[in-house]
Order: C-alpha cells, then sequence, then structure tokens
C-alpha cells in the first residue's frame, strides 16, 4: 500500500455570509485542499442560506464564537468594516492567520497596530487584494508596464457585481 502523502486540508472559518463572504465560500468549498470548518454571521437569513448551499455544519451568529472554537488553521475576514480590526487582533491572539477584507482598518494608527500584532504573532495578515491575481488585472499590468500605451498618468476603475 502507497502512503497518502497528500498534505491535509487547510481548515478554514469564514466570517460573514455576505456578498464578499459568498464568493470566498464559493471558491473555497470546491477545493480540495481546503475545508471550510465554520461560518459565522448575525444575519440568521444569511447564516441559513450559507449553512443549507455549503453544507457547512458550524454555523454560529457571531464571529467571536467561530474564534473561540478550536480545529482551524486561519480565518477569513469578511464582516463589516467596523469588526475587522477587533476580530484580526482576536485571530493574531491564537495565532491564527487572516486573509482581511478591506478596508483593513479605518485608520492608519489602527492598521499600524494590526501589523504590530502580526509581526508579534506566530500568524499572519493578508489583506484581501485577491482581484490583482486574476487574469484581467495581471494583463493590465503587462501592458502598462510593456509601454505600448504611452506613459500611464492615471487610472481609476470600479467593479460592478451582479446580485
Amino acid at each position: 500500500m502507497v502512503p497518502d502523502l497528500s498534505p491535509a486540508p487547510i481548515r478554514i472559518v469564514v466570517a460573514g455570509a455576505g456578498a464578499f463572504g459568498r464568493e470566498h465560500l464559493d471558491r473555497l468549498t470546491v477545493r480540495r485542499d481546503v475545508q471550510v470548518t465554520g461560518i459565522a454571521d448575525p444575519s440568521a437569513e444569511a447564516l441559513a442560506s450559507a449553512q443549507q448551499r455549503y453544507g457547512i455544519d458550524h454555523c454560529v451568529p457571531d464571529a467571536r464564537q467561530l474564534l473561540q472554537q478550536n480545529g482551524f488553521d486561519a480565518i477569513i475576514v469578511a464582516t463589516p468594516a467596523a469588526s475587522h480590526v477587533d476580530l484580526t487582533l482576536q485571530a493574531l491572539e491564537r495565532n491564527i492567520c487572516v486573509l482581511l477584507e478591506k478596508p483593513v482598518a479605518p485608520s492608519a494608527e489602527l492598521a499600524a497596530r494590526l501589523a504590530g500584532a502580526a509581526r508579534a504573532a506566530g500568524a499572519f495578515v493578508l489583506p484581501g487584494h485577491v482581484l490583482r491575481f486574476s487574469r484581467d488585472h495581471a494583463r493590465l499590468v503587462e501592458i502598462v508596464r510593456s509601454g505600448r500605451i504611452g506613459r500611464v498618468l492615471y487610472a481609476s476603475s470600479r467593479r460592478y457585481r451582479d446580485d
């Protein structure tokens, strides 16, 4: 018998079952190298919908409850911005890695506090700028860097989302 040398799935909890939380859940729940072990959202409707759609047993109304449980490696914080700093600090206190949706903090002072906490922890914080890895964004960077369109002085964009 050949031993299974594949790594164990990364166990992730998701705080926030709104639009951004669902974006993450849509992608994570189909991966074989990830196991979503919990979801939190204060909206009973959003939580019930996420539980049914993704088949996650551990669903709670408060993200702090997720952070008190054991058995996960990372958390995605896709909650309202006002909760980002507190949830991320709580995760870092437990050496839990965080993918933190934007904005990471409401002020430079609080962002610096998060950076300091991350440096002191055995975990990291990754701001949720995941679109920069998309094929379309990478192509745009390639075009600008090539110089084919001249010197870019300013760029502005807005991402429109469908329901």
